[in-house]
């Protein structure tokens, strides 16, 4: 103990106890309406029935087709029948409209091609290519607004003559209506038949729409592997003729026609409404629609909200799946509703920016 009378040093004083440091409340995101007109959906016109006699298919065109339809189709009996009829094609001399849609599954680039016969003869190409998982600048993979954000999407129009349209027109009729069965074997003498099992790792979604100026028409779609079964009917001519199309744009005098445009093109916007609203209709495959919401973000308008915050509405209590992050993306582009980051710019969570985009955009 230290005697009196003697000085002491000074005394520190003594220091606060610690106290806990509580987490800085998250920033605050930026006031925003969801606010869109109404606008009726662009869709494509009712098909007319056809009536007439049949249009006989050019036997070139037949011995081609058919060839190409033996080589592609996966047999169920080695033994079988291959049996191929030009069907009935009661459509007018020259088709006014061609929509032919592309896309190899899970990944790969969808094309979307319009063709229009003008009063001369030629066709007005509208034609679209869309990359949902293409590589775009400022793409950063840690932010999952941007890492499911729209790819590139190249919009071209060309003007084509009519005698460079007339072997692809040809072949897309034939492949329209042709008919195609597989006939079982009798069996052998054992009473026992042989079968093979078909199926392929190609995956893809082709569809094709011709209309001719009385609006009678014919529409096929196929989704699917390609040798499945009694799908072939459709997916076979159908994956040839996505091949025909693709052969028709790799043509150098093709390709030095076109005209490269932004995604503010009348025409393209309005041949992608149509197409949108076409495979709403028919309930198509996930991995399909998911390029097209893709595009809606940058071809899209006021008509495509109600469908956006429907398929929201539609996710009920799951989890987030990247379906649900490219719809927010677009309902952010084309309504300006836009809660996807705080106010510092760090991505906010998922599960709060689907539940708030939702109650802010769905109009009961």
């Amino acid at each position: 103990m230290p005697s009196r009378g003697v000085p002491q040093p000074a005394q520190e004083p003594a220091a606060p106890p610690t106290a806990s440091v509580a987490p800085p409340a998250p920033a605050p995101v930026a006031e925003a309406t969801c606010d869109y007109p109404a606008e009726a959906p662009a869709r494509f016109d009712e098909l007319q029935a056809s009536e007439g006699p049949c249009r006989a298919v050019p036997a070139r065109v037949a011995r081609e087709l058919g060839a190409e339809i033996r080589e592609r189709w996966a047999r169920s009996w080695p033994k079988g029948r291959l049996e191929i009829r030009g069907g009935c094609d009661r459509l007018g001399a020259q088709p006014s409209s061609i929509v032919i849609e592309s896309c190899e599954g899970h990944g790969g680039v969808l094309t979307l091609a319009r063709f229009d016969r003008q009063a001369d003869g030629a066709y007005d190409l509208v034609l679209l290519e869309y990359d949902h998982d293409g590589q775009v600048a400022g793409k950063d993979d840690q932010n999952p607004w941007q890492a499911h954000a729209s790819g590139p999407l190249a919009v071209r129009r060309a003007r084509l003559d009519g005698a460079v349209m007339a072997s692809l027109l040809e072949r897309l009729r034939a492949a329209a209506h042709v008919e195609i069965e597989e006939h079982e074997p009798p069996p052998r003498k054992d009473n026992s038949f042989v079968a093979t099992a078909s199926g392929s790792s190609h995956y893809y979604h082709a569809a094709l729409r011709l209309v001719d100026d009385r609006g009678r028409g014919v529409q096929h779609v196929f989704t699917g592997h390609e040798g499945t079964g009694h799908e072939q009917k459709l997916g076979v001519p159908l994956a040839i003729v996505a091949r025909d199309l693709d052969t028709l744009l790799a043509d150098p005098a093709v390709r030095s026609r076109f005209t490269e445009l932004g995604a503010d093109d009348p025409a393209a916007r309005e041949l992608f409404a149509r197409v949108f609203w076409a495979a709403r209709a028919r309930g198509d495959e996930p991995w399909y629609v998911d390029q097209l919401l893709g595009m809606t973000a940058l071809l899209g308008s006021a008509q495509h909200m109600p469908a956006l915050v429907e398929q929201l509405r539609a996710r009920g209590e799951r989890d987030i799946t990247r379906t649900d992050i490219v719809v927010v993306n677009a309902i952010a582009a084309l309504a300006g509703y836009d809660v996807r980051h705080d106010a510092s710019g760090k991505p906010r969570p998922l599960a709060s920016v689907v539940a708030d985009t939702l109650a802010a955009c769905e109009k009961r």
